[in-house]
């Protein structure tokens, strides 16, 4: 494979989000969401370049015209990966305890930067998506910039 570089997106829609890794009947119990990608030729070379892209239509019985492309990413909060949560003028780093209240806010904006991981087995190869850096503004309470410099 070739050297792949990160993906960043600016504005990132994301969907079936998992960050506190909970384990229900569509996951296995492993911290992660989709990204959506809303340019078909983005989507064309990604899937080219071995990520696993996935299409699906829009709604039911909706033509080709109408699809939808995600790509799963994973999140491992090592040491590594920052996920940083905006509220207002405040940025706070999240850590692994912290980081499974993204799966219940409301997220109005998300700049994303994904790290390919290349995988070989069995003769197979291919590229999985981790989170790299994370910045997610949620919608701010009403009151949240009245009570921000109390303890």
């Amino acid at each position: 494979m070739a050297n792949v570089n990160n993906i960043n997106i600016e504005g990132a829609m994301i969907i079936w989000k998992n960050f506190s890794g909970e384990r229900d009947k569509f996951n296995p119990g492993k911290r992660g969401f989709s990204v959506v990608i809303d340019d078909a030729v983005m989507a064309d070379e990604l899937r080219q370049e071995g990520w696993n892209v996935k299409e699906r239509p829009l709604s039911e019985g909706a033509d080709d015209s109408e699809q939808e492309w995600t790509l799963p990413v994973k999140l491992n909060m090592n040491r590594y990966t920052q996920v940083w949560l905006i509220v207002g003028k405040h940025k706070n780093l999240l850590d692994e305890d912290t980081v499974a209240q993204l799966d219940v806010v409301d997220i109005v904006n998300c700049d994303l930067s994904i790290r390919p991981y290349e995988w070989e087995m069995n003769g197979r190869t291919g590229i999985t998506a981790y989170v790299d850096s994370m910045y997610v503004t949620i919608r701010e309470n009403k009151f949240a910039e009245k009570y921000a410099d109390l303890d």
